[in-house]
């Protein structure tokens, strides 16, 4: 029988809910990474025992940063308002409904936030060494150094705050390469010009997306303090630095495939994706950032599955 103090199934399932939204696990783009660095593999070693071990397992390294973050973000944007300023702008739109900020419906808590964010903490630990551990804990570097990443990541909102002083755009981009470049060194010991390319356009895929967020915040953050690198520039300033990025991760693609980094079959796979990022670009400089961001993530689904078909048919 219930008492007063007993949470009701419905209410563990929102929750539940609540914690998949703070932590990002739902967002799915956060974990493409992982398929992406392992089809760059040899097939032989890509089903090797020991290698399909360690893919779960430092897929759960970076799930429990995310969660880290995602969730003292959410934290940090109750706090200071912003959320509740950014996500009432976004509403018309239906773009970014408030369900995604669990802890402005109160679903949970701030206290039930972060415990749970000191338990993905601590997670992240257990998951890291035992990751180290079963890859014969070589190269010795590895642990230090993805420390030294992944305890950046958790500064996002908290700490150092390093997304509310223009450093937001460049954390992400180091974050997401550590996502497949980390568990490829750790697998093979070494990173060929391949992987590191790979890792480096599937990061600036991220950003395109990250930045029209941040065009779309622009008053909410300035309101609180945050200085996001859209805040901090001039309109003009901060569409050219986006037109920037969008070329950028284009030349790199070509540059890429004319030096024999890349085979033309993934150059081929990534044609829709350039596509949809055009699209992307064409909707954030006519003044439609949420637009774009809905876009980008789409460009970002359809690039990473051309590039995981295309990394399965060069082996």
């Amino acid at each position: 029988m219930l008492t007063a103090a007993t949470p009701r199934a419905s209410d563990l399932r929102l929750q539940a809910r609540a914690y998949f939204r703070m932590g990002r696990t739902i967002r799915y783009e956060n974990w493409l990474g992982t398929p992406l660095w392992w089809t760059s593999l040899p097939a032989a070693l890509a089903t090797d025992g020991h290698t399909l071990l360690l893919v779960g397992l430092t897929l759960m390294v970076y799930m429990s940063m995310v969660a880290v973050a995602g969730t003292l973000d959410d934290v940090q944007g109750l706090r200071d308002g912003s959320d509740r300023i950014n996500y009432e702008a976004s509403g018309p739109t239906g773009l970014r409904p408030m369900t995604r900020k669990p802890l402005l419906l109160e679903w949970v808590t701030e206290a039930q936030a972060v415990r749970y964010a000191a338990v993905a903490a601590v997670s992240c630990g257990g998951f890291l060494v035992a990751s180290w551990l079963v890859g014969t804990a070589e190269p010795a570097w590895w642990l230090p150094a993805y420390v030294v990443v992944l305890v950046a990541g958790a500064q996002y909102s908290s700490g150092l705050k390093l997304s509310y002083i223009g450093a937001q755009e460049l954390l992400l981009a180091t974050v997401v390469i550590s996502s497949t470049v980390f568990p490829f060194l750790l697998v093979t010991g070494h990173l060929p010009a391949m992987g590191a390319v790979t890792a480096l356009v599937y990061a600036l895929w991220f950003v395109q997306v990250s930045m029209c967020s941040n065009s779309h915040d622009i008053e909410g953050d300035r309101s609180v303090g945050r200085r996001t690198f859209a805040a901090l520039a001039s309109d003009a300033v901060n569409r050219r630095v986006v037109t920037t990025t969008f070329v950028s991760a284009w030349a790199l693609v070509a540059t890429a495939t004319l030096v024999g980094w890349w085979s033309p079959w993934q150059l081929l796979a990534v044609v829709p994706a350039a596509v949809l990022h055009a699209r992307q670009l064409q909707l954030f400089l006519a003044g439609d950032p949420l637009h774009a961001r809905a876009v980008g993530f789409i460009a970002l689904r359809v690039g990473v599955a051309g590039l995981v078909l295309a990394n399965l048919g060069v082996r």
